[in-house]
């Protein structure tokens, strides 16, 4: 989704809050700097939702000039294509404890893979409800997949074991085999669900009590 660019009408609007002014003290100010120029607290207040003839282009300049804006580069400005929005960043969750973070051995050592998402914005996880870096907490290096900081002055893990804890690989592959099985590439998330949405797909390959595996119907007993 693209981010839109305001129109003059509402640069005008928003120059106007940020100064804590009425339209009622814009008027004021106009006259009283420019007294051949009179403005209308209700011609003010059609312009700024929308009315573009409520004004003279005159008017219009006139409030550019009390609120101090450049109404040549705010033309310019809404006439430039929409900005394009910023590409989803990949997200983990620092939580050891939390599932979705699986042990597994690498050159002998228990480490925790963490399982990536994408997100546009700051979001939460769904398993422990620890907000999603998009980081290292080292470093702030930004995170790519896999198990390490990725900067060559950091490389260290995304995710550290608690402090205190020793993991044998045995006590690894039985946690890795209890684990929730977890997506580990990343899933796109869609901008609108970023604030709310922290999950990681789960997978549940196993069959369920009862079921064989074959779709096919029972047999009828012949009447």
């Amino acid at each position: 989704m693209a981010t839109p660019r305001l129109p003059v009408h509402q640069v005008l609007r928003a120059a106007r809050r940020e100064k804590g002014w009425t339209q009622a003290r814009l008027a004021q100010e106009v006259k009283a700097r420019e007294p051949s120029i009179s403005i209308g607290q209700s011609a003010i207040s059609m312009f700024e939702l929308g009315d573009l003839q409520a004004l003279s282009q005159d008017k219009v300049e006139a409030i550019a000039r009390a609120l101090g804006v450049d109404l040549a580069a705010a033309q310019r400005e809404a006439r430039r294509p929409p900005r394009p929005a910023p590409a989803p960043a990949l997200r983990f969750c620092p939580n050891p404890e939390c599932p979705t973070n699986t042990p597994v051995v690498i050159d002998g050592e228990v480490r925790l893979a963490p399982a990536m998402v994408r997100a546009q914005g700051p979001c939460r996880c769904s398993y422990c409800s620890e907000v999603l870096l998009a980081s290292c907490p080292a470093c702030r290096t930004p995170v790519a997949e896999g198990l390490f900081c990725r900067s060559i002055e950091c490389g260290r893990p995304l995710v550290a074991l608690p402090e205190g804890e020793a993991w044998s690989s045995l006590d690894a592959e039985r946690a890795s085999r209890q684990s929730v099985l977890l997506l580990t590439r990343a899933r796109d998330y869609p901008a609108s669900e970023a604030a709310t949405d922290g999950t990681v797909e789960e997978q549940n390959d196993a069959p369920q009590k009862g079921d064989t595996g074959d779709d096919k119907a029972p047999p009828t007993k012949p009447e």
